[in-house]
């Protein structure tokens, strides 16, 4: 890097729940820019994201592009294809956005699957680059994602390791501040005094009461998991949390082979779940599936299939199935607010599907937030098998 650039990026780098937010709201409290637009606080976290909406997007939109999405645990080093197209468009962000700062941080967990584009952008504008890796326990991460978005415990872990591993991967010979959770909450002003040090800013009284500790509410709990994926999690922390290196390219074909035989990974991929965003919707029916269930459209032919509610959602799910050509299955909307025909398939209430029509049918499609009638899920007595489609539009 040129010494002389007077630009700086700082990026945070860590796994979704490990306190990336907290991290990042204390460097906009010692005066670092974040951007024009900011994510808006909300129940999931109540001080906010600290995350600027067009990275966010941007970085949505390169893993939809690469067949991925967050949640993947098999994202790995190899997955970023054609890397040229994605720098460039992030070159004129970065211009947009900070190109009349000297210093400035992104943060987004998603920039842990997707380093290499930003260290490419920065590297072609000329950015100095620092690294702060917030780092939680696992299982803390795991009863934290569960509460915010019902993600199955080892579903956590395993994308606690690929996330961490990549990140280490891609930073092995870049100068790094590690912070535990434990320490920002509990050692705030020696955790301070650090960041100070690392980021070259004056610590100024009162930044420390920006972490509140009655915000600490997913704690390390005993978790019902499998035994080699916790203790390989563990190893990975312990060592991490103590700044020592580890070999990133064996523990990354080690976590590979632990994932590909363990059984809680096979349940997992027989979840048939499908991902909608909230601003896929929007774009008609771009979805992504999770992972490569392509294959769980052959599952769905010759089904008979209902699809709950005609709002955003019911018809995103609509539009998706009838470009693969699987419309010809779909046999009802369940919706108690409309009445008639919806291209011509037959829209019903809650109650006359639950008490008629429900034995003609295979699977119900639904959305995991939309209002549902109470009495719908409890009085369903199809096979457990039905697809459920998610909105994903936490962080």
């Amino acid at each position: 890097m040129n010494k002389n650039n007077t630009k700086t990026c700082i990026i945070v780098l860590g796994m979704h729940r490990s306190g990336t937010s907290a991290v990042t709201g204390l460097l906009e409290k010692f005066g670092i820019y974040l951007g024009n637009k900011l994510l808006e606080a909300n129940i999931g976290n109540l001080k906010g994201y600290f995350e600027n909406e067009i990275f966010v997007e941007f970085n949505k939109e390169v893993l939809l592009d690469l067949n991925s999405y967050h949640e993947d645990i098999e994202f790995n080093f190899y997955s970023i294809k054609n890397i040229d197209k994605y720098v460039d468009k992030l070159c004129d962000i970065i211009e947009t956005e900070f190109k009349n700062v000297n210093i400035f941080a992104i943060k987004d967990p998603r920039i842990s699957l997707l380093f290499p584009i930003y260290q490419k952008a920065m590297e072609k504008k000329g950015i100095d680059i620092k690294i702060i890796r917030p780092i939680r326990e696992p299982s803390e991460v795991a009863v934290s994602f569960k509460k915010a978005s019902d993600i199955e415990y080892e579903h956590s872990f395993a994308l606690w390791i690929n996330y961490n591993l990549l990140a280490e991967f891609y930073t092995r010979d870049m100068e790094k501040l590690y912070i535990t959770y434990n320490d920002l909450v509990y050692n705030t002003k020696e955790t301070l005094f650090r960041i100070s040090n690392f980021i070259n800013k004056p610590l100024n009284d009162g930044i420390d009461l920006f972490i509140d500790k009655k915000l600490y509410r997913s704690k390390k709990e005993n978790l019902n998991i499998n035994l080699e994926l916790y203790n390989f999690a563990y190893n990975i922390y312990h060592n991490l949390s103590s700044s020592k290196n580890i070999k990133i390219k064996k523990l990354y074909q080690e976590y590979k082979s632990l994932i590909q035989k363990n059984d809680f990974i096979k349940d997992y991929y027989k979840k048939k779940y499908l991902i909608v965003s909230k601003e896929n919707i929007k774009k008609d029916f771009i979805v992504k599936l999770k992972y490569n269930e392509l294959k769980y459209l052959q599952y769905l032919k010759d089904k008979k299939i209902a699809i709950f509610g005609l709002g955003k959602a019911g018809q995103t799910i609509y539009n998706f199935l009838k470009n693969y050509k699987l419309d010809d299955y779909i046999k009802y909307f369940i919706d108690d607010n409309i009445k008639g025909k919806y291209e011509g398939i037959s829209i019903i209430n809650t109650e006359k599907f639950l008490k008629q029509y429900q034995k003609e049918i295979d699977i119900v499609v639904f959305g995991k937030y939309q209002h549902l009638n109470p009495n719908l899920l409890s009085n369903i007595t199809i096979p457990y098998e039905r697809l459920e489609i998610l909105e994903t539009d936490y962080v």
